[in-house]
């Protein structure tokens, strides 16, 4: 799951962005101060960074600063209107500008969008994005499609969600009880994820009698091999 740090103390914007930004898929993590924001860095990593530039008391600096820490997408969201505020935000590192009020969905676009776009240049994986590349297969989690040597291969809803969990634990085995708890939810027999995964075989690999790509580890689970 992304994450989203908010550097803002009016509590009411911090609060419609959050409800809002969690339902779309992230986790959101709030700080009232610059201080706070640069504290709660230092043990954590941010995908994509909002910030109130007016709490700024030295003209704009802090993004600037937040700049040089980190190269995830930042969004300022200020009630100031005037360009002149827009075109220093922009100056000091920001990658996009919204004012207060603001829609609550268009945030969310934004966030989305500057985080796809970001993922896309650098090819950071799901654990903190939506896109993992694993030699010729590709998953996209935002649009819930997946490619293998550049053309497009169909899953099921259910067929996505079980390679995309394993995807993720990339080089690691996985249960079947874990997988189950991860895509379903709630208690099945285990079968039903054997069957699943040969299924996606069928659809991603040469032959499912020598996976590339799956691989049962026997006595334990599957692995995704990188």
């Amino acid at each position: 799951m992304s994450h989203v740090l908010i550097i803002d103390d009016e509590q009411t914007t911090t609060a419609l962005a959050q409800d809002y930004l969690e339902l779309g898929g992230f986790e959101v993590f709030i700080v009232e101060s610059e201080k706070a924001g640069m504290e709660w860095m230092e043990d954590h990593r941010a995908d994509v960074i909002i910030l109130e530039p007016s709490m700024q008391e030295t003209d704009g600096l802090f993004c600037k600063q937040l700049r040089k820490k980190t190269d995830v997408p930042i969004i300022l969201l200020s009630r100031q209107t005037e360009e002149i505020f827009k075109l220093r935000g922009f100056h000091m590192g920001a990658d996009d500008y919204l004012t207060k009020p603001f829609s609550p969905n268009e945030l969310v676009a934004r966030v989305t969008a500057h985080l796809t776009r970001y993922l896309d240049l650098t090819g950071m994986d799901m654990e903190t994005g939506k896109f993992v590349r694993i030699r010729d297969l590709e998953i996209d989690k935002i649009f819930r499609k997946v490619w293998l040597n550049k053309k497009e291969i169909f899953l099921t809803l259910t067929e996505f969600d079980v390679l995309y969990y394993l995807a993720i634990k990339v080089n690691q085995v996985v249960s079947r009880a874990e997988i189950l708890e991860a895509v379903w939810g709630e208690t099945r027999d285990e079968v039903i994820v054997n069957i699943y995964v040969r299924r996606i075989r069928e659809k991603i690999e040469v032959s499912t009698k020598e996976p590339k790509y799956i691989q049962t580890i026997w006595g334990a689970g599957y692995c995704v091999k990188s």
